[in-house]
């Protein structure tokens, strides 16, 4: 166990003996698209190996007739059709399939779930609002170290939004503020528009402050993304991309000022996303503003992975996501563990003796000096001339968790 903190080492992991890695799938059937993730997993390591998504827009048009798109129920049908094909030849021993928002307000959202088990023989669990918060919490939990704030995520149709403290969560709620929701109004005049989105927000009562908010959701890292772009930030990662609220509400508010410089930017990078990306800031910067939040941190982890971390044993729950995710990377056999184990012992007493670089989480220092270990050796089968080079883009831009962008 670690010396500053509740989630273990995976000290098993670092001899060698790692769990025996498994494939599981999940087929995310949202108001906007549906999406299949297949993941490789290995004990708390979470990481995806195939990620294919359709935008079949189930959702459009439900606030006016309360029933699916049936050119999205077509999309969808098809695209469910080809990713259990996908599965099946990939040898996935099990496939989770969850409907959202669109599906669960539908009056036609059973009878499409019936269809898709006729035709694919595959079962979809339609998920309540309180069940969707929780899992998209618990992606953040799986990727995070206790997360501490409130994780937001922002589907086409809804948004959840629940409460995490050092990673135990509270009962989620559910708002009806996904961008396809409020289309119907957004001939609005913005401020008008942004009035209907705060009325909303404290329909479920006056919401209490949180230092951090947790942004999940595609449409909320369309707009991460642009931060990166419009501030030509250097490390194109996602996950765990920390913003102040002040940058990130500036940022929205040139986004729904379509007479904004921005644009041409906003519609190179949010692609299909652009026609709802006003929305979608208007929301954004009213929940920032609604929760007094200092600073937005994206999470890549949502829904999906939740889903997976769920079903985990609780000892691997329990496990450093950072750690865990290292050596999935590093992929060490029982020789490299032990010289990793050798050289971090070896040195441990000229590493007490240099100056923190976290001065204020000795915690977070011990945990990145242990991932520096168990990485050592990860050029090791590389072309000696790039193998550095390699190395570096694996360390700052590799499939892992547990870690901000000043740790990487």
């Amino acid at each position: 166990m670690y010396p500053f903190s509740s989630q273990k080492r995976p000290a098993e992991w670092r001899l060698g003996r790692q769990p025996k890695p498994h494939q599981q799938a999940v087929i995310d059937i949202g108001s906007n698209s549906v999406r299949l993730i297949v993941y490789q997993v290995a004990g708390r390591s979470i990481i995806p190996r195939i990620n294919e998504k359709v935008m079949a827009g189930l959702g459009r048009g439900l606030q006016e007739t309360g029933r699916l798109s049936e050119e999205g129920v077509k999309s969808a049908l098809t695209s469910l059709e080809r990713y259990k094909s996908i599965c099946s030849s990939l040898g996935v021993p099990k496939i989770d399939a969850i409907a959202t928002a669109a599906v669960r307000d539908a009056t036609d959202g059973a009878a499409f779930c019936a269809a898709i088990a006729e035709r694919t023989g595959i079962e979809v669990r339609i998920l309540t609002g309180a069940e969707e918060a929780n899992y998209a919490a618990l992606g953040v939990v799986a990727a995070q170290r206790d997360p501490t704030g409130i994780i937001g995520d922002l589907g086409g149709s809804s948004l959840e939004l629940i409460r995490s403290e050092a990673g135990v969560l509270e009962r989620g709620a559910t708002y009806k503020l996904g961008p396809l929701a409020l289309m119907a109004h957004e001939n609005l005049d913005p401020a008008k528009l942004e009035e209907i989105i705060r009325k909303e927000l404290r329909s479920q009562g006056q919401m209490a402050p949180a230092n951090v908010f947790y942004a999940v959701g595609g449409a909320w890292r369309a707009m991460a993304k642009l931060h990166m772009e419009e501030s030509d930030y250097p490390l194109q990662v996602l996950q765990s991309y920390r913003v102040p609220s002040n940058e990130i509400i500036a940022l929205c508010e040139k986004v729904v000022d379509k007479k904004s410089k921005l644009q041409p930017l906003a519609k190179s990078v949010a692609g299909k996303r652009y026609s709802t990306l006003a929305l979608t800031a208007l929301t954004l910067k009213s929940v920032l503003e609604e929760t007094q939040a200092a600073s937005m941190v994206v999470s890549a982890y949502g829904l999906r992975e939740g889903v997976v971390y769920s079903g985990m044993a609780p000892e691997m729950q329990a496990l450093d996501p950072l750690l865990a995710g290292v050596t999935s990377l590093a992929r060490p056999d029982s020789g490299q563990a032990g010289f990793s184990t050798a050289l971090q012992d070896f040195l441990a007493g000229v590493i007490g003796l240099l100056p923190p670089v976290f001065r204020d989480d000795a915690m977070y220092e011990y945990r990145l000096t242990t991932a520096c270990f168990i990485m050592a050796d990860i050029g090791a089968m590389l072309h000696p001339d790039h193998r550095s080079d390699i190395a570096r883009e694996l360390v700052l831009r590799g499939p892992y968790t547990g870690i901000d962008h000043a740790g990487r």
